[in-house]
C-alpha cells in the first residue's frame, strides 16, 4: 500500500522476492498507490518506482484497476473537486508527452461519488480567498492573505450563526441554518499568527 512513496532499495527487494526469473509467471504481487499523492520525496522515495512497477506488472500479465470508487466524501465534494481538477489538471500544449511523463504528469480520474446522501454528517465548506488586486484606493490591497482568510472567515460564522460581528442576531433575523458557535471547527496546519 502507499507504494508511490516506495525508493528504488524498496523495488530490488520486491523484484528479488517476486519477480525474478522463474517466478515472474508465478509472481502473486498487488500493489496499491496513486503517483497524485507521492509526497515523501524528501525521504528518497521515488514515484517513478510506482510507474514502473506498474509497467513490469502488467508486461507480465497483471493488470491496473482504478479505484475511483469514493464512499467517504460527501457527493457534492466530490462534484466540485472532479469540476475543478478537470481543469487544473490540464496540459499545457507546448510540453510534449514525454516531457510529461519526465515531469511526473498524472492526467485527472474523476472520482465517483457513492457516498448516500441521507449519511450528510457535518458540513464542510471550502472558502477560497484571493488576494485584491493592486488598486491603490482598495483599502483590502494592502491587507495579507491570512488578513483576508480571517474576514471571509468572521463574515461566513455570522452567517452561520446570525450574529453581526459576535454581537446578538443580526438584523436579518437569526441565521436559517440554525447553528451556534459550539457547533463549529477551525482547524489549523500552524498555530502561527492565529490570532
Amino acid at each position: 500500500d502507499e507504494f508511490q512513496d516506495t525508493n528504488g532499495l524498496q523495488r530490488q527487494l520486491l523484484e528479488r522476492l517476486a519477480l525474478e526469473k522463474g517466478r515472474r509467471e508465478s509472481a502473486n504481487l498487488f500493489i496499491v498507490g496513486d503517483r497524485k499523492q507521492s509526497i515523501y520525496g524528501f525521504r528518497g522515495a521515488d514515484v517513478d518506482v510506482f510507474r514502473e512497477m506498474t509497467k513490469i506488472l502488467t508486461a507480465v500479465g497483471g493488470e491496473e484497476k482504478p479505484l475511483l470508487l469514493n464512499f467517504r466524501s460527501q457527493p457534492p465534494l466530490i462534484h466540485f473537486f472532479n469540476h475543478l481538477f478537470a481543469r487544473l489538471f490540464q496540459p499545457k500544449e507546448e510540453v510534449t508527452q514525454q516531457e510529461r511523463e519526465e515531469l511526473g504528469y498524472v492526467a485527472h480520474e474523476p472520482s465517483d461519488a457513492r457516498r448516500d446522501l441521507r449519511d450528510s454528517g457535518p458540513l464542510v465548506e471550502l472558502l477560497i480567498t484571493t488576494e485584491a488586486a493592486g488598486d491603490d484606493d482598495d483599502p483590502k490591497a494592502e491587507q495579507s492573505s491570512r488578513q483576508l482568510d480571517a474576514e471571509q472567515l468572521a463574515i461566513r460564522i455570522s452567517a452561520l450563526t446570525g450574529t453581526a460581528g459576535g454581537r446578538g442576531p443580526s438584523e436579518s433575523g437569526p441565521s436559517i441554518f440554525n447553528v451556534k458557535y459550539s457547533d463549529i471547527a477551525l482547524l489549523f496546519r500552524a498555530m502561527t499568527n492565529v490570532q
